[in-house]
C-alpha cells in the first residue's frame, strides 16, 4: 500500500474584482488619467468636477471678480555686483589720473611763470608738454573703459530694479542712450541714477547726487573748452589761462569720480546685497 497523497487539482483562476467607489457603487466610464489602464468603470465622488487637463487654467479674475492683468513673460536679469566692481576700479583709476593730470598742470604753470621771469628754461616746458600728453592719453583710455562698464552696470541695475518691483521711470535702454542724446544728456542721466538710488533704497541724499552731477557737468564742459582753446594760445599768459582751466576741470572730475564710486557701491549693495 502506497503512502503517497493523491495530486491536488489546480485552482480555477479568480477573475479581477471590479473597483468599488467609496459609496459601494461601481465606477462607470473610463479612467480620467491619461495613459492609465482603463477601469471597468469610474464615477467621481459627488460634488467633484474633474479638470479638463493639467495644469489647471490660470484664473482670469481675482477674489473680487475684477479682471487680472495679463501675465508678463519672465526675463533673465543679469547680476550687477561683478560689473559694479569693474566700474569702481576704473572710476578710481580715472580719478587718480585726473589728480595726476592736475599735478602736472601745476608743474606747467610754475614752469611757465619761471620761464617768463627768466629763472627757468625751455626744457621744463618741453617736459611738461610731453608728460601731460601721456597722462591725457592714459586718462582718456581709462575714462572710456569706465564709461563702457558704467553703461553696462546702469542697464543691469535698471533691469534688476524693475524685476524686484520698484521700477525706475524709464526703461533700462534709456539708462544708456540718454547719455548720447544732445540736450537730453544734461538731465536724463541724472534722473535715471536718482531713480536707481530710490529703487535700491540706497543711502544717497539728493544733495550728494546733485553735487556729483554738477561736478561732472562743469568738469567735462571746462575740460572740452580748454582742449579747444589750447591750439589758439599764442602767448604765455594765454597758455597759462588754458592750463589753469584744465587744472580746474581735473580737480572737479577727480571729485566727481570719488562720488561716482560711492554711488555705484551703494546702489549695487541695495539692489544685490553681498553674500555673508
Amino acid at each position: 500500500m502506497s503512502d503517497a497523497l493523491p495530486p491536488v487539482p489546480p485552482a480555477a483562476p479568480v477573475p479581477p474584482a471590479a473597483p468599488v467607489s467609496p459609496t459601494g457603487a461601481p465606477y462607470p466610464g473610463a479612467s480620467p488619467y491619461p495613459g492609465a489602464a482603463p477601469h471597468p468603470g469610474y464615477a467621481p465622488p459627488a460634488g467633484y468636477a474633474p479638470h479638463p487637463g493639467y495644469p489647471p487654467a490660470t484664473p482670469s479674475t481675482d477674489a473680487t471678480g475684477a479682471p487680472l492683468p495679463p501675465m508678463q513673460p519672465l526675463r533673465l536679469v543679469r547680476p550687477v555686483r561683478g560689473i559694479a566692481a569693474a566700474v569702481r576700479w576704473l572710476v578710481a583709476a580715472a580719478g587718480a589720473l585726473a589728480l595726476a593730470a592736475a599735478g602736472i598742470e601745476v608743474f606747467g604753470l610754475v614752469s611757465i611763470d619761471a620761464f617768463a621771469n627768466g629763472t627757468g628754461d625751455i626744457e621744463a616746458l618741453y617736459l611738461y608738454d610731453g608728460v601731460s600728453v601721456v597722462v591725457a592719453v592714459l586718462w582718456a583710455a581709462v575714462l572710456l573703459a569706465a564709461g563702457v562698464c558704467w553703461f553696462v552696470w546702469q542697464y543691469r541695475a535698471a533691469a534688476l530694479a524693475s524685476a524686484v518691483g520698484v521700477p525706475p521711470r524709464r526703461a533700462p535702454v534709456w539708462h544708456v542712450v540718454s547719455w548720447f542724446i544732445p540736450v537730453v544728456l544734461l538731465w536724463f542721466p541724472f534722473q535715471n541714477v536718482k531713480d536707481l538710488a530710490r529703487s535700491s533704497r540706497a543711502a544717497l541724499s539728493g544733495a550728494l547726487l546733485g553735487t556729483w552731477w554738477a561736478l561732472w557737468l562743469v568738469g567735462t564742459t571746462v575740460s572740452r573748452v580748454s582742449a579747444q582753446f589750447v591750439s589758439f594760445a599764442d602767448t604765455l599768459p594765454q597758455l597759462s589761462a588754458v592750463i589753469g582751466a584744465s587744472l580746474f576741470s581735473h580737480v572737479l572730475l577727480a571729485a566727481a569720480a570719488a562720488l561716482a564710486w560711492l554711488i555705484v557701491a551703494r546702489i549695487t549693495d541695495g539692489l544685490q546685497p553681498a553674500r555673508s
